[in-house]
C-alpha cells in the first residue's frame, strides 16, 4: 500500500499492511536525527515511514490561523521582554532545563477584568486570498499525488482560546457563576472559527484536525456536564460544517483522561481521537469499547516509554500496541505528543523500525 491508501484503509476499519505512522519532534531531536542519518527532515519522515503530511494556508493570521496558539505569527516584542499577540495576550519565554526548547508562560489575559466580552475590541482577521487558497489546494493535491494522506487544521477550538483570553482561574469560575459571560465569549469565538470551514471545499484534505486539552492525568479539567452544556454543541456544529464542505475524516486532540466524553465525541462525528495517552488511559480498553467506530491515534508514551525506556522496551510496547489495538484497522501509531529531549534517538529509531517491520498474527 502507499501511504494514503494505508491511512484510508485504517480509517475505514479495514486491515492495512501495517498501521499508519505519524509523529513530530522538537528541534533538538530533529538535529540529532539529521546528524545520525545525514538527511534532511523530509527524508527522515520518508525513512520512518510517516504516512501524513500537514498543509496550512500562508504564514499570517488568516481565518485558518485564527488560533491563540499561533501568536508567533503576529506577536511583537515589548520593552519588558514579553511578547504580545494580535489578541493582546502577553507571553514570556522560559527555559525549564538547560538544552531544552523554551516554552512560554502567559503573563497577561486581556479579558481578565472586563464585565462583558463586548467591551473588548476584537481584532479583524482577514480571509485567505485566492492565491493563498490556490497554493494550499495545490500543496494538498501534490502530497496526495505523491501518495501521502493530507491533514489540515479546521475544527473549532474555543475552550482554550476562551481561558487564555479570560485567565484560567477566572474562566473556570465563570463556568459556575456567570453563564451569560461564558456564552457571549464562546459565541464570539464560535463565529470566528466557523468561518474557516467555508474554504475546505476548495482544499479537499483527507483529514481535518482540531484540538483542545480537556483532560489531566486523573480526569477532566471541566465537569463532563459543563463540557456537554457549553462545548459539545459548538464542536458538533464545526464538525458537521467541515464534513459538509469536504467530506474528510475528523481528528480531534485532547491530552489527558477524557474517557467520560468519548461516546459524545463519537456521537458528534469525531473519527480519530488523539493522543490516547497510556500514562492515564487504556488504549486496549478503548479499542475494545469503541474500536469499531473510532480510530486511535498515538498510544506511545512520551512521558515514560520513549524518554526513559530502553530501545528493547520501546520495541515491546510497539508490538503490544499493534497486537491489541491494530486489528481491523482503527489505529494510527505515533508518540502521544511532540518528542522532546531527553529522549534518546535510539528509542525513536526503535519505534519506527519496529512499527514498519512487525507483522502481528492478525495481519496474516
Amino acid at each position: 500500500m502507499d501511504h494514503r491508501e494505508r491511512v484510508l484503509t485504517a480509517l475505514e476499519h479495514r486491515t492495512p499492511d501495517r498501521p499508519p505512522l505519524g509523529g513530530s519532534f522538537e528541534r533538538e531531536i530533529w538535529s540529532k536525527l539529521s546528524d545520525h542519518y545525514a538527511m534532511d527532515p523530509e527524508s527522515i519522515l520518508r525513512h520512518f515511514g510517516i504516512d501524513f503530511r500537514q498543509v496550512g494556508i500562508a504564514d499570517h493570521p488568516t481565518t485558518f490561523n485564527d488560533s491563540i496558539w499561533n501568536y508567533m505569527m503576529t506577536s511583537k516584542a515589548l520593552p519588558d521582554g514579553t511578547f504580545e499577540d494580535m489578541y493582546g495576550v502577553r507571553r514570556k519565554w522560559v527555559t525549564s532545563l538547560p538544552g531544552h526548547s523554551p516554552h512560554y508562560v502567559i503573563v497577561y489575559h486581556p479579558l481578565e477584568n472586563v464585565q462583558s466580552p463586548g467591551e473588548y475590541e476584537w481584532p479583524e482577521v482577514p480571509d485567505p486570498t485566492e492565491s493563498e487558497l490556490a497554493q494550499a489546494a495545490e500543496n494538498v493535491r501534490r502530497w496526495q499525488e505523491e501518495g501521502f494522506a493530507v491533514a489540515m487544521d479546521g475544527i473549532t477550538n474555543v475552550y482554550e482560546h476562551a481561558w487564555i483570553m479570560r485567565g484560567f482561574r477566572k474562566f473556570h469560575t465563570d463556568l459556575y457563576t456567570d453563564e451569560k459571560f461564558v456564552r457571549e465569549l464562546l459565541d464570539i469565538l464560535r463565529k470566528r472559527y466557523l468561518k474557516r470551514t467555508k474554504f475546505l471545499a476548495q482544499l479537499q484534505p483527507d483529514i481535518i484536525e482540531g484540538g483542545e486539552d480537556w483532560g489531566t492525568q486523573t480526569g477532566m479539567v471541566i465537569r463532563p456536564d459543563h463540557w456537554r452544556k457549553y462545548f459539545k454543541p459548538i464542536l458538533q456544529e464545526s464538525i458537521e460544517a467541515a464534513k459538509r464542505a469536504c467530506g474528510a475524516y475528523v481528528s480531534f486532540h485532547s491530552d489527558g483522561k477524557i474517557d467520560p466524553i468519548i461516546p459524545d465525541l463519537i456521537e458528534i462525528g469525531v473519527d480519530i481521537l488523539n493522543p490516547i495517552q497510556p500514562d492515564c488511559m487504556d488504549p486496549a480498553g478503548i479499542k475494545r469499547l469503541y474500536g469499531d467506530k473510532l480510530t486511535l491515534e498515538g498510544a506511545i508514551s512520551v512521558q515514560e516509554t520513549l524518554p526513559f525506556g530502553t530501545a528493547e522496551q520501546v520495541r515491546a510496547v510497539v508490538r503490544e500496541t499493534i497486537d491489541t489495538c491494530g486489528h481491523d484497522g482503527g489505529l494510527i501509531l505515533r508518540p502521544t505528543h511532540v518528542v522532546e529531549p531527553p529522549t534518546p534517538i535510539e528509542n525513536v529509531i526503535a519505534l519506527y523500525e519496529t512499527a514498519q517491520t512487525y507483522r502481528p498474527s492478525w495481519a496474516h
